[in-house]
């Protein structure tokens, strides 16, 4: 598939992985507030991961036009030749999307994925879980170190600041808005944050811990990235930690990007909190998907004027 040419104002909303594309996509369906959506092509369950061109779903408000992908759709299973690929790999995710975003040729880009809120946006609560945080900074910490055996070496990132138009955050400012969101979330099963909020800043920071593909690891490599950029921007706020937004921003070629971060887990608490039965990201990733609805929904009544007038 060649690059598309763009009739409306394109959004590509970029999923981290399998499990959580799918509680985003019934968040997303299921809120209620699309009801101009018009579906034109969805692969569920995902197309063949071989087939770059594929996304979830290809659809179209009044205004724009949006598409949503899943990366992990895009990453080759492991096998004999390849035996350390995963759905975690940096350096492999850093290779591949760059393409997967220029076939889309998206106007503004939204990167998707759960995460660990910080301190920062904690303060005197003792959980965020279930709550989503919407920004738009990229700090990236090689974490390599805290994992030693992964096979992904893919160099720093340079800090990336909000790219934006800060009028785009705005969309998300009345709190009526917001708390009709939250009144669809689901409720986590562990620790949910009570109540639930949608937290949005577009100074707010994604910290991204790179080169990490086995879970135990988080556990000094949360904290180390975290650290980390507290030493160097400490006068911002680190919002998040996972793994991926600044792979999205920088794969994105100086498109506006912006991150969505659905919380799973407390600081340092992902071990007790992120069940293997994947509940607890489900319910993270259908909030998103239910924040990303009502985000598109009020960006589709200015979409021509803040996305292809600035």
């Amino acid at each position: 598939m060649g690059k598309v040419t763009n009739i409306h104002p394109r959004v590509a909303v970029v999923v981290n992985k399998r499990r959580e594309v799918e509680g985003f996509l019934q968040g997303l369906k299921g809120s209620y507030f699309l009801h101009d959506l018009r579906v034109r092509e969805e692969n569920t369950p995902a197309a063949p991961w071989y087939r770059m061109a594929a996304w979830r779903m290809n659809a179209s408000l009044e205004q724009m036009d949006f598409i949503i992908l899943c990366i992990e759709d895009i990453m080759p299973p492991a096998n004999d030749r390849v035996p350390e690929s995963s759905g975690s790999n940096s350096q492999q995710k850093a290779m591949l999307l760059p393409g997967y975003l220029q076939q889309s040729n998206p106007d503004l880009v939204i990167s998707v994925s759960t995460a660990e809120s910080t301190p920062a946006i904690e303060q005197e609560k003792p959980s965020q879980n279930g709550s989503v945080v919407l920004g738009g900074c990229f700090y990236t910490y090689d974490a390599r170190g805290c994992d030693p055996t992964s096979p992904s070496r893919l160099p720093m990132l340079p800090f990336a600041a909000n790219n934006v138009d800060k009028e785009i955050y705005q969309l998300l400012a009345d709190e009526a808005l917001r708390k009709a969101a939250v009144q669809r979330f689901q409720t986590p099963p562990n620790r949910p944050a009570t109540p639930m909020q949608i937290l949005c800043d577009p100074d707010y920071i994604a910290v991204v811990a790179i080169n990490v593909i086995h879970y135990p690891a988080y556990e000094k490599a949360d904290p180390a990235a975290y650290d980390a950029c507290k030493r160097q921007y400490g006068d911002k706020r680190p919002a998040t930690i996972e793994t991926t937004h600044s792979l999205v921003r920088s794969a994105a070629k100086g498109r506006p990007t912006l991150f969505v971060s659905p919380i799973t887990d407390r600081y340092g608490k992902f071990n007790q909190d992120v069940d293997p039965a994947g509940k607890q990201n489900h319910a993270a990733s259908y909030n998103a998907g239910v924040t990303t609805a009502l985000f598109l929904r009020e960006l589709d009544k200015s979409a021509h004027r803040l996305l292809w007038s600035h």
